[in-house]
């Protein structure tokens, strides 16, 4: 008698049942992996903007308070200004401007993989300026206050 080499039907689809688990366990894992890593977009933003306003503060003796007022290369589309890659809008936070800092922060755009990040803190990201120093952080989702 002959023999046969190959699969049989049964390992075959043992193989493709262990690939599908794994895809299922992986995906999510990896799909955070991308989400954290793509926050380097909104630091990107925030430190471009905090540029753009010591420019300003240098010729105008005091922070601006509409990112309009500041010569950026940041994405505009109507009056919104986004990041570089368009994951998140930028804003300079209303009434915080003056000749002692400002504050900014950056939300995700609902529509990108970074409104689903799973780290609440993460969801607006921030920075404080004044006198003393730059904080790095981020508003608090329920209070909106600096953390």
């Amino acid at each position: 008698m002959k023999k046969h080499r190959g699969f049989t039907l049964i390992e075959i689809m043992i193989v493709i049942g262990l690939i599908g688990i794994l895809v299922v366990v992986a995906f999510p894992s990896f799909r955070q992996i991308l989400i954290r890593s793509d926050r380097s977009d909104a630091r990107n933003a925030l430190l471009e903007l905090q540029l753009a306003q010591e420019r300003f503060r240098t010729t105008n003796g005091s922070y601006a308070s509409a990112i309009d007022s500041l010569q950026t290369k940041l994405p505009k589309v109507g009056t919104t200004y986004f990041s570089e890659r368009r994951l998140y809008q930028l804003q300079i936070d209303t009434g915080t401007a003056n000749r002692a800092g400002y504050q900014a922060s950056v939300t995700p755009v609902t529509t990108t993989k970074q409104n689903q990040d799973s780290v609440a803190a993460c969801k607006k990201i921030a920075i404080l300026v004044t006198f003393t120093g730059v904080q790095k952080g981020h508003l608090d989702p329920v209070s909106g206050n600096f953390v």
